[in-house]
């Protein structure tokens, strides 16, 4: 037994409530607001029955006294006594709920050792907390002084618990939590600073800042009043990422909750790079590192530029690919510039997105966490803390994922394998016989590249002294073996080593550098003084691509008075020749890349050059302008050849948006993040909306003509994400802001409002958003947008049994689709028919039309559109028997939508999963599934054919009855109860069990 004031009073035995009456009840709630101390008969009396009590209250009151005594002392220590001038309830602490949540709370945090610790006791004390304090009672004057202490004690536990998480290291789970407890206690400063330091540590900067400025509206608006002196400084420090303001450092504490893995892989096989040459004098270095990558959670190749570590490690990774039962993954890292880019880079290459309440490095270990993966990092050292930081938390979190990473200087981890990469061997006498000579691993590399260069060259008696007297004045370094070798369509090796030792001797390389690092930067130099003026210009002026480049944007790039468009092919060609350039073969084109190391000199010798910051204002320029381009053309028929650009210029996309954004340029950043934005959306790539994050809080950005559709994109990434709420805030914005400068989304954030309020389950206003969203698309004249609008229309229309109306809007869709040309366009058109025939049980002619939707989706390159159509698909071929292949099919896309951070049309997917899972009878696994689709508010959320719901609700009903009521719920919470994460690895388990 036990007394119950939290959510109401109550007196239990066991699990069971003792019945009360009112009366009792009453006087029972006096005497514990009042517990071990005395309360009068008048007070008593006053507290039962007012002003006005009867004649008989003293006689009624000891009745009611007794009965209630008879109960109370039932429980251990607990005793109702008279004692002048009333009564005293004497009461164990331990017997009442209030005084075991508040001795609990006191005990965890008198001793805060560890934060996770801390934050899971305090968790334990909150399972006491079942309501408000003396609820229903708590106004009346006897109790409200009990009821305010302990609801304050409570809301300071739920902020201890958070500031304990954050400490811990949980930022991004607890954003949900702080986000609710600002909303229901808008005037209470601590959540709100420490949401904005969980938004902050989560990597969502902007969002930090766009809560400070809530808070300070939320002030002035209720209270006139400003944040207080310790929010504005933390506001100010988040501005300027202030170091103090990061998490402790450290492992997982004890008791730490990994992320929860899961079977869905990223796609893991990609080819790695192509070696254009033979690997030559590195037998011995890749048998011996083959047996470290075999013991080694992290190796990394060290040494300076030019020595060969990239080349070593693509090769190593090739012979270890086998295995690796997930294969191998590249990350290029040379193009990008700031620690933080980091991480999104390699989850671009990982194929791993943004989710709400998940940092971006959270996401990237819940993915990688149950793969056998090799992951090769390539030219860490110019952002090796961000390196650093981001493979510590995947040792940490993936044990089967290694790292092998290139670099001029380790990242000093606990377990990290050094293996610093040594020249190749020259010969010790020059003079030595050329057959000798010739067996040395430099110079065999000399000769290979130097017979490539120039079909001229001979190796033979004549030039072997000077071959190998150039091989060991190089150290052997193979960059500078290369650039020597490819002078010998000019040269001769004597004139060259000649020429080396004068050049060697004007030179004056920084004292800092070791030998073979000035041996490479004399080489480097060297190679650059023989180049002509225009080939000078040239090789400083391209350094400003990242990742590579065509012929085209190098000419609208680098293109001016001095250096003419028109020179500029041939101007390649020859630093192609002279090894200063890579020119690759794609398709029908050429794609050019310089090796980092020439890279990085020339962007040295480029910044040195006064007046020279107008390339990489070029290139932006450039790069935004082919994204404009591809705007228009993702909604013709070119669209699959524009996806494919877009993505291969990802690099160069995320350069220029870092130029405009630092320069100040809202308007050139702006214009590239909008115009981006369907590939974005198309391709799974939420980095595009985090450009947009970033912008929209620039104040410049307020007034330009593109505002309103980067607060769209905001919308619409929040609804992707499944933060429902601020989708529909920010997208509210973006109208108002629309409206009131006369410029328009193009039907965005409409799209984002029908989307989020079908979702949260207003129909009615979901419809006038999506009639909005129609009468915008159709405004732009733009048949892409047109045949978009009408597809979802149609979808909605069908979902709520507007069965004529789906039909007639998915005929529109395809006749605006057919004057587009657009691949995406036709899938969408084919969905909305195949929906539509879907809902009158023409499930043949539907099946067609959705297959006919993911292949004109996949011929797109448009991910979300395939994953989107195969839900459906899928959930036709379970409802015909065919459950292999869809179960196979659900496979597939829950394991897109995890990687694309898509939580929205997760949950769609988990739900018909579950009906499918409930029809195979794996009822635990299904029931689990709908308590987590329950939770997420999927239950009834679009797009969903009248005769599917009918389906779900026929199998989960279906459920019900075999499991029983208490099963059913106990499986049922248990499912509304885990993580996300969790959810997905629940659901490929059942998958699998299912097959």
């Amino acid at each position: 037994m036990g007394l119950q004031v939290l959510g109401g009073v109550k007196l239990r035995d066991g699990t069971e409530q003792v019945s009360l009456g009112p009366t009792p009840r009453l006087l029972l709630a006096v005497l514990l607001a009042h517990r071990r101390r005395v309360v009068s008969v008048d007070a008593l009396a006053d507290a039962l029955w007012g002003a006005e009590p009867p004649a008989t209250a003293r006689a009624t009151l000891q009745t009611h006294v007794s009965r209630l005594r008879t109960l109370v002392q039932r429980l251990p220590g607990t005793r109702l006594v008279a004692q002048a001038p009333g009564y005293v309830l004497e009461v164990p602490r331990d017997q009442v709920d209030a005084d075991r949540f508040a001795d609990a709370v006191e005990a965890s945090l008198s001793q805060r050792v560890d934060p996770r610790r801390t934050a899971a006791e305090l968790d334990a004390a909150l399972e006491e907390w079942h309501g408000p304090a003396f609820a229903g009672m708590a106004e009346h004057d006897w109790a409200r002084p009990e009821a305010v202490r302990l609801d304050e004690l409570h809301l300071v536990v739920r902020e201890e618990r958070a500031a304990s998480r954050l400490d811990a290291g949980d930022a991004a789970e607890v954003i949900g939590d702080l986000e609710a407890f600002t909303f229901e206690h808008p005037l209470r400063e601590r959540p709100w600073g420490l949401l904005m330091l969980a938004l902050h540590r989560s990597g969502r900067q902007a969002e930090a800042l766009r809560t400070a400025h809530r808070l300070r509206r939320t002030l002035a608006d209720e209270l006139g009043l400003e944040p207080s002196p310790e929010l504005r400084s933390l506001e100010q420090a988040i501005a300027a990422e202030d170091p103090a303001l990061r998490p402790p450092s450290g492992g997982p504490a004890e008791g730490a909750e990994p992320p929860v893995p899961t079977s869905a892989p990223p796609s893991t096989r990609a080819t790695l790079p192509r070696a254009a040459t033979e690997l030559l004098g590195r037998a011995d270095d890749l048998a011996r590192l083959e047996a470290q990558l075999g013991a080694a959670r992290v190796l990394t190749l060290t040494g300076p530029g030019g020595v060969g570590k990239s080349r070593l490690a693509y090769e190593l990774a090739g012979r270890q690919a086998e295995h690796h039962g997930d294969g191998v993954r590249v990350v290029e890292l040379a193009p990008i510039v700031r620690p933080e880019e980091v991480t999104p880079s390699v989850a671009a290459v990982l194929d791993v997105q943004q989710r709400s309440g998940r940092t971006l490095t959270d996401a990237i270990a819940e993915v990688l966490g149950p793969l056998e993966l090799l992951l090769v990092l390539d030219n860490c050292e110019h952002v090796i803390e961000g390196v650093t930081s981001l493979v510590d938390h995947v040792v940490r979190w993936c044990p089967h994922v290694r790292i092998l990473a290139t670099s001029r200087e380790p990242m000093r981890l606990p377990g990290e394998v050094v293996w610093p990469v040594a020249p190749l061997p020259v010969p010790t006498d020059p003079t030595a016989p050329a057959a000798e000579l010739a067996s040395s691993p430099a110079v065999q590399v000399f000769r290979e590249r130097a017979a490539a260069a120039s079909p001229g060259f001979h190796y033979d008696t004549a030039t072997a002294t000077d071959v190998a007297e150039l091989c060991i004045r190089l150290d052997g370094v193979p960059l500078a073996l290369e650039l020597a070798a490819a002078r010998m369509n000019s040269m001769s090796p004597r004139q060259l080593v000649e020429r080396l030792d004068e050049r060697f001797g004007l030179l004056d390389a920084p004292r800092a550098l070791d030998r073979r690092h000035r041996s490479l930067l004399d080489v480097v130099q060297w190679s650059y003084e023989l180049l002509d003026n225009a080939e000078r210009t040239l090789f400083e002026r391209i350094s400003v691509f990242a990742g590579g480049f065509g012929l085209e944007v190098a000419e609208a790039t680098c293109a001016d008075e001095e250096l003419p468009a028109h020179d500029i092919a041939g101007r390649l060609a020859a630093l192609a020749d002279k090894s200063l350039v890579v020119a690759e073969h794609e398709g029908d084109g050429v794609r050019f890349r310089q090796l980092e190391t020439l890279r990085q000199y020339g962007a040295r010798l480029l910044a040195e050059r006064p007046g020279s910051g107008w390339v990489a204002r070029a290139h932006a320029e450039t790069f935004t302008g082919l994204a404009e381009l591809a705007a228009t053309e993702l909604e013709s028929p070119d669209e699959a050849a524009t996806m494919a650009r877009l993505e291969t210029e990802l690099g160069n996309l995320r350069a220029a948006v870092r130029t405009a954004t630092d320069a100040g340029d809202v308007d050139l950043a702006l214009r590239l993040a909008t115009a981006t934005r369907e590939f974005g959306f198309r391709r799974l790539r939420d980095e595009v909306v985090g450009w947009a994050e970033v912008l929209v809080t620039k104040p410049a950005a307020q007034t330009h003509p593109l505002f309103a559709t980067a607060l769209a994109m905001v919308a619409y990434g929040c609804f992707v994400r499944g933060e429902l709420r601020a989708s529909i805030r920010w997208a509210e914005q973006a109208v108002e802001t629309a409206d009131r400068s006369g410029h328009t989304t193009e039907g965005l954030a409409e799209r984002a409002l029908g989307n989020a309020w079908f979702y949260v389950g207003d129909r009615i206003v979901a419809l006038e958003w999506m009639r909005r969203m129609r009468a915008a698309a159709e405004a732009t004249g733009v048949d892409g947008n047109v045949a978009h609008a009408r597809y979802m229309s149609s979808v909605a229309a069908t979902s709520v049994g507007d069965l004529d109306g789906g039909r007639r809007l998915a005929e529109l869709a395809h006749e605006a689709a057919e004057r587009s040309g657009s691949a995406t366009s036709r899938s969408q058109a084919a969905y909305a028919s195949g929906l539509a025939a879907a809902a009158t049980g023409e499930s043949d002619a539907a099946l067609t039309m959705l297959e006919a939707a993911i292949d004109a989706a996949a011929e797109a390159g448009n991910r979300w559109m395939v994953a989107f159509a195969m839900t459906e698909a899928m959930w036709l071929r379970a409802q015909r028997g065919e459950l292999g292949s869809a179960l196979e099919g659900y496979r597939e896309v829950v394991e897109t939508w995890f990687r694309g951070g898509d939580w929205a049309n997760q949950w769609l997917t988990l739900r018909q999963l579950a009906a499918i899972l409930a029809s195979c009878r794996h009822d635990e696994q299904a029931a689990i599934l709908f308590g987590a689709v329950d939770a997420a508010g999927a239950a009834s959320a679009l797009p969903f054919a009248p005769t599917d719901a009918d389906a779900v609700e026929l199998e989960r009903d279906s459920l019900l009855a075999r499991l029983g009521g208490d099963r059913a719920a106990q499986l049922h919470s248990h499912g509304a109860r885990m993580r996300d994460d969790a959810v997905v690895a629940h659901a490929l388990a059942a998958i699998a069990d299912a097959r």
